[in-house]
C-alpha cells in the first residue's frame, strides 16, 4: 500500500457518511519541481529553509488523488489550484527579500496572497464527500 493509499483509506474510515474532507497538495510536475524544490528550498538566493522539507517524489497528481479517493469511498467535489495571486516577478524579489532578512516570512506571506488561482501545475486544494 502506497503512502497516498494509507493516508486515504484511514480518512475515509475517520470519516462519517456525508463527511466532508479537505485538502491542498503540490502536484507533480515540472514547474512545481522548479518552483517549490528549486526556488523555495535550493537556490540559496530564494530559499526560506535550510532543511528540505519537501521531496519531489511525494508531490501527488491531482488525476492520482481522484483514483485513490475513489477507490475508498469518497467522491470529489472540487479541485482548483492554489498560489500566490501577486504579479510573478513580485514573488520571486519578495522570496529574495525575505531570504536576505528585509522582509518577515509573515509579510512574505502577505505579499504573496496566497490562495485560489487558475492553474493547478504547482499546487491545487479541494474537497471530497463520503458516499459510500
Amino acid at each position: 500500500m502506497s503512502d497516498l493509499d494509507a493516508v486515504i483509506s484511514e480518512t475515509a474510515r475517520a470519516l462519517k457518511q456525508g463527511g466532508i474532507f479537505l485538502f491542498d497538495t503540490i502536484n507533480r510536475t515540472l514547474a512545481s519541481k522548479l518552483l517549490v524544490i528549486k526556488v523555495a528550498q535550493e537556490w540559496r538566493l530564494t530559499r526560506f529553509t535550510d532543511a528540505t522539507v519537501h521531496e519531489w517524489a511525494m508531490f501527488i497528481k491531482p488525476e492520482e488523488l481522484v483514483v485513490t479517493l475513489a477507490r475508498h469511498g469518497l467522491q470529489i467535489g472540487e479541485i482548483v489550484g492554489l498560489g500566490p495571486r501577486s504579479r510573478k516577478p513580485l514573488v520571486l524579489l519578495n522570496f529574495i527579500r525575505a531570504n536576505r532578512g528585509r522582509i518577515s516570512y509573515g509579510e512574505l506571506s502577505r505579499r504573496l496572497n496566497v490562495g485560489r488561482v487558475k492553474s493547478t501545475r504547482v499546487s491545487y486544494m479541494g474537497f471530497a464527500a463520503k458516499t459510500g
